[in-house]
């Protein structure tokens, strides 16, 4: 795979060269080479009319670590949860089927009949029986999701963003993301009416459709800020400093300061989610425990007392 992508890179550079040598412009050479996404055939455009390539250059080398390094962050952070919930998962089902049946038949007649019991040996049955039924509903979960996620984008991420911890975590990784790309756009000299539509262009979700109606608006004359301020989806924090960046006409900076302030953001929301999941998950598992205690432990050891003592009836 590695191999693979290195292989394009080497032949669309080589394409890039033998434009250039043609006489071709930055733009067209890394348009035509057909493996660079918009934001970086556009702004080398904008960069090689004011002349700051070079300095561009660096800018850009600075977004894609910063997607890459965000990136490897979040996958890295939800590494864990995803193990530990995967390994009870696992577990549960091992119990359910291995450990179960077995308790179930040193069982007193009387206790079978308690919730806990009922419970746990109804669960093992059905995994043990009716193991089909859940591979289908994974199934059929993973094909409803990509479903919705592909003819209903922008409602679902809508309903998500909704979501307490996760909906809040999703949205500061969009916002870093998205004003990350507002800053490159920025610094290599593109105006804000092109950046907007670029933006849009290049990723359409449910944050960057509202970037049409932000650019009608500075279109017809209002300040960026006084745009991004009409929409309640956008925090006071960002129109604020909007509002200085195009006052003190240092907007690129402020852009950068949003991004990062959102990016600080994303990693608190992970941190708080990673501290809302592992001890949720130790609780469910503890719980599972505590209910096959009680329903087969507790039960098995008063009846091996009772033998013992001689009262078994």
């Amino acid at each position: 795979m590695e191999t693979g992508s290195n292989n394009s890179l080497k032949q669309g550079l080589r394409k890039i060269s033998n434009y250039i040598h043609d006489g071709r412009s930055l733009q067209e050479a890394f348009e035509n080479a057909r493996i660079f996404p918009k934001i970086v055939y556009v702004s080398l455009a904008a960069a090689e009319k004011t002349g700051n390539i070079s300095d561009f250059l660096d800018v850009l080398a600075g977004y894609y670590k910063f997607k890459a390094d965000n990136a490897k962050k979040v996958i890295k952070s939800l590494i864990y949860p995803a193990v530990v919930f995967v390994l009870l998962s696992g577990l549960s089902i091992f119990i359910s089927i291995s450990l179960v049946p077995q308790l179930k038949t040193f069982l007193p007649q009387s206790a079978t009949h308690s919730l806990s019991a009922v419970i746990l040996i109804g669960y093992a049955d059905f995994i043990k029986i009716y193991w089909w039924v859940a591979l289908l509903f994974l199934t059929g979960a993973v094909v409803f999701i990509k479903y919705a996620w592909d003819h209903h984008r922008e409602k679902l991420m809508k309903d998500i963003f909704h979501v307490p911890i996760l909906g809040y975590l999703i949205k500061t990784h969009e916002f870093s993301h998205l004003f990350l790309s507002f800053y490159v756009y920025q610094r290599s000299g593109v105006n804000i009416i092109e950046t907007l539509t670029h933006i849009h262009q290049a990723h359409k979700t449910y944050i960057t459709d509202k970037l049409l109606l932000i650019r009608d608006k500075v279109f017809k004359g209002a300040a960026l800020a006084d745009a991004f301020s009409q929409d309640k989806f956008f925090p006071a924090f960002v129109s604020q400093n909007l509002a200085k960046g195009e006052k003190s006409g240092y907007l690129a900076e402020y852009f950068e300061r949003i991004y990062r302030y959102y990016d600080i953001k994303t990693k608190e929301a992970i941190t708080s989610m990673i501290s809302f999941i592992e001890p949720s998950l130790l609780i469910l598992s503890a719980l599972f425990l505590f209910m096959i205690v009680c329903a087969f432990i507790l039960p098995i050891y008063t009846n091996i007392n009772q033998i013992g003592s001689g009262v078994f009836r």
